[in-house]
């Protein structure tokens, strides 16, 4: 009898590891074989592993959500930064822009993906970079900034604000205020320049500016400056006031001067002659005895002698400062 043996071999394979995480500067070795959620290490690097599928990982300064294996977040808006939402006439602002996730996260375009438009407003341009360029305007203008990302559309509205009184198209450079031009005589009017008289009353429309007069009320043109108890009751040209003192007479000088003559760059000078030829500038500071919204009322006395003789006349000269 033939004894046949039947032999078994049975193998034991090692459990399945997943092998190191490489690039082109790191590699990370595993030292054992690991359950998912365990602390995986290397020789330099720790990390701790979430147990659950689209788990956060967090930090005091960062949220990372790593989501499930297949999910989709749905983009709810494209939203628009800058670092503040205004721009210096002539100036520039950088813009940027992110998408809105469902989850209320963020994620962030570069500039150069966006397609960057202006919908309206004193803008000049804005670049592939998402850089603005302001126009000259007249007054604070509000602009829209609008990006399209894929489908996705988002603005911000944005003001130009006006920082130079005196650029803003056919009235720049002549020294008038741009603001008050465009509000007495529109835009592009020939009307409006500094030595030009609208309504032909003899009055320039700088010195309508400096009195605060209608430099388009045709006819006899403004009065006098009136004022009582303290308030100006009437906008004119300047007068003289006369008060009994002790022992004399006050005479004075009387005239309205911009509360804002700093800003729009006015200097009124008073003058004194005895003759209305020889003119001499006055040393004292004006004093303001009246107000309204617009114009302090000022007054110089008068002195007792222009060049040696009795001053009998005054005029306040106006000028722009360059």
């Amino acid at each position: 009898m033939i004894m046949r043996h039947q032999v078994i071999l049975a193998m034991v394979l090692p459990p399945l590891a997943a092998l190191g995480g490489t690039s082109a500067s790191y590699t990370l070795a595993y030292d054992a074989i690991d359950n998912g959620g365990l602390r995986g290490t290397s020789a330099s690097y720790t990390v701790n592993l979430s147990l659950t599928p689209g788990g956060a990982g967090s930090s005091p300064s960062y949220t990372t959500r790593t989501g499930s294996i297949g999910q989709l977040n749905e983009v709810i808006a494209l939203a628009i930064h800058a670092i503040a939402l205004a721009i210096d006439e002539t100036g520039t602002r950088q813009f940027s822009a992110n998408l809105l996730l469902d989850d209320g996260t963020r994620t962030v375009l570069p500039a150069t993906s966006i397609v960057w438009s202006i919908q309206g407003g004193p803008l000049d341009g804005i670049d592939a970079n998402g850089l603005a360029t302001a126009g000259p305007v007249y007054q604070d203008t509000s602009t829209t900034v609008q990006a399209s990302y894929a489908g996705s559309i988002g603005t911000l509205a944005v003001n130009v604000l006006e920082t130079i009184p005196d650029n803003f198209g056919s009235y720049a450079g002549d020294g008038l205020p741009d603001s008050w031009q465009v509000q007495s005589f529109g835009l592009d009017n020939p009307n409006a320049g500094p030595a030009a008289d609208a309504d032909g009353d003899g009055i320039p429309p700088l010195l309508e500016l400096a009195f605060d007069t209608d430099p388009n009320a045709a006819g006899t043109g403004p009065g006098t400056i009136a004022y009582e108890g303290g308030v100006i009751t009437e906008h004119g040209q300047p007068t003289t006031s006369v008060a009994n003192i002790p022992n004399g007479v006050d005479f004075r000088a009387v005239f309205g001067r911009r509360k804002d003559y700093l800003s729009v760059r006015l200097a009124y000078t008073v003058q004194f002659s005895s003759d209305l030829m020889t003119w001499v500038n006055s040393t004292d500071t004006p004093v303001i005895i009246a107000s309204d919204a617009v114009l302090d009322l000022v007054s110089v006395p008068y002195p007792f002698f222009v060049n040696g003789s009795k001053a009998r006349f005054f005029r306040v000269s106006v000028s722009l400062v360059p």
